[in-house]
C-alpha cells in the first residue's frame, strides 16, 4: 500500500489512533503497557513517544508552531513520565505521570496542537518511507506485521474508512 504522504497524514493518524487507543473511552493517557524495555513515554491517541517527538522536532521536520507546543507542553510532561513513572509511593500529584495517567494534559486546551504535531510527524515518517504505508506503520509500531497482525489490520482498516 503506497500513497502520497501529503494526502495521507489524516488517514494515517486516524488509523494509528484507532489501533493504539481506539478501545479506550479516554485516549488522552500515557500507555498502560509497563513492560517496554526501559519504560515507555507513549502518550495520547497516537501514543506518540518522547523519543519520536523530540527527534522530529530536533530535525526540524515539524512546523515551528508544533515545535513550540512540544517544548512548552509535551516535553515537560514527558519528563514527568520519565521521572515519576512506575515508581512506588507517588504523591497524588505525581500519580498523573504513572502508566495510564494523564500527565496533566488538558485535551480541551491542547488536543488540536497534539493532533497537528502527530500528523506532521506522520507526514514526515511517510515521506521517509516513500509513501509506503505498511513500512510507516511498522516504523510507528516498532514491530513487524507478523508480531502484531491485529494492530496492522485495525490501522489499515481505519485508514480506508
Amino acid at each position: 500500500m503506497s500513497m502520497n504522504p501529503e494526502d495521507m497524514d489524516v488517514p494515517f493518524y486516524n488509523g494509528i489512533t484507532q489501533a493504539e487507543t481506539g478501545s479506550f473511552q479516554v485516549p488522552w493517557i500515557r500507555t498502560t503497557y509497563r513492560k517496554a524495555p526501559g519504560g515507555s513515554t507513549a502518550f495520547g491517541p497516537a501514543q506518540l513517544t518522547y523519543t519520536t517527538a523530540k527527534d522530529y522536532v530536533d530535525r526540524k521536520l515539524v512546523s515551528s508552531e508544533s515545535a513550540q507546543f512540544f517544548k512548552r507542553i509535551m516535553e515537560p510532561m514527558y519528563q514527568g513520565f520519565q521521572k515519576h513513572g512506575n515508581k512506588k509511593n507517588l504523591t497524588e500529584d505525581q500519580k498523573k505521570f504513572d502508566y495510564g495517567g494523564t500527565g496533566g494534559f488538558d485535551p480541551s486546551q491542547h488536543a488540536p496542537r497534539y493532533e497537528q504535531l502527530a500528523q506532521e510527524i506522520m507526514r514526515a515518517k511517510l515521506k521517509e518511507k516513500n509513501g509506503d504505508v505498511r513500512a510507516a506503520i511498522q516504523s510507528w509500531r516498532g514491530v513487524p506485521r507478523s508480531a502484531d497482525p491485529r494492530y496492522y489490520a485495525v490501522a489499515e482498516g481505519a485508514m480506508n474508512e
